[in-house]
């Protein structure tokens, strides 16, 4: 299969979490997630220049402790969210431009966006996953969901990239028990497009590497006002309303040198928001048959997160 282009993937991660004190009661929750794909280079199994077809199935089981015993809004379990199986992606991908610009198109999400080679070393999704502000009130597609969608990346030169994507917005694509199989555009709101400038170094081209995001989106559809504190005899109901623009910068700093190994504890601090001490295991396995034709992005977070964790190369 490799010499005819074909390139089998899987990845299998648990997360084992414990509420040992406070929130509602005391307990432990485990959430899994497996995901099964192939990457095939249409380059070489059919003579397409610069073609590639990716499909990734995920499956997912579990339950989250933050919904079962903290009472918090942020995930702790982070894989929770999404269950059961679904088609995650089925897309084209085209390079062109020797490399410098790459379209891909298809049932995918916008987990891309705002991603760190860091943020997923600890597990919560405060900022493993996306950052919930963004993806609840935005119509992006979070991992691993999937709607129509494309996204195009522009290298600029070799630290500088410009993203830019459009997806249908499904309010209903997230209901439990879907498996993303409708690919009908009847329950669509309106179309997203999230935009992303990226400057990336690693050590051949810094002796700090870092990478700074600057981006931002236009949401067309629709979405209701924000819930206000004042007595509803008071105050009118919520308006429905479409088109929202927003920004949402990002960055790793450099001031130290980083690499795969040990790392700070910063990031566990930060990460939770719950109130009650939280005790968690992250379990990752995956295989590959020979190299990937790219890497398949998970969830990524979004906005502005200052990352002061940073590894010794």
């Amino acid at each position: 299969m490799l010499n005819n282009g074909i390139y089998l993937r899987s990845n299998y991660t648990g997360d084992a979490a414990g509420n040992v004190s406070g929130g509602h009661k005391q307990g432990a929750d485990y959430a899994d997630e497996l995901n099964l794909g192939a990457d095939i280079n249409m380059q070489t199994l059919a003579g397409i220049p610069g073609g590639a077809l990716h499909v990734t199935v995920t499956g997912r089981t579990g339950r989250d402790i933050s919904i079962d015993t903290v009472g918090n809004n942020v995930l702790a379990n982070q894989i929770y969210g999404g269950q059961g199986i679904r088609l995650s992606e089925l897309t084209w991908d085209q390079s062109l431009l020797q490399g410098r610009l790459d379209i891909i198109a298809g049932r995918m999400n916008d987990a891309i966006f705002g991603t760190s080679p860091i943020n997923c070393n600890f597990m919560t999704n405060a900022f493993c996953g996306h950052v919930d502000s963004m993806f609840r009130a935005v119509g992006l597609v979070a991992y691993p969901y999937a709607t129509w969608g494309q996204r195009t990346t522009i290298k600029l030169n070799r630290t500088l990239n410009l993203m830019i994507g459009t997806s249908e917005v499904n309010p209903k694509q997230s209901a439990y028990g879907r498996n993303d199989l409708n690919f009908t555009l009847q329950n669509d709101t309106g179309v997203v497009v999230p935009v992303e400038l990226d400057y990336t170094t690693n050590f051949q081209q810094s002796a700090y590497p870092t990478a700074i995001q600057l981006g931002g989106y236009w949401d067309s559809s629709k979405y209701n006002d924000p819930p206000t504190i004042q007595p509803a005899s008071l105050w009118p109901a919520p308006a429905a309303r479409r088109r929202r623009i927003g920004a949402a910068p990002g960055s790793m700093p450099s001031s130290t040198r980083w690499s795969i190994g040990r790392i700070s504890p910063a990031p566990a601090i930060c990460g939770f928001s719950a109130a009650s001490p939280i005790a968690w295991i992250r379990l990752r396995k995956s295989s590959g048959a020979g190299m990937s034709a790219r890497s398949i992005p998970g969830p990524s977070p979004a906005g502005l997160m200052i990352r002061s964790a940073c590894l010794a190369r």
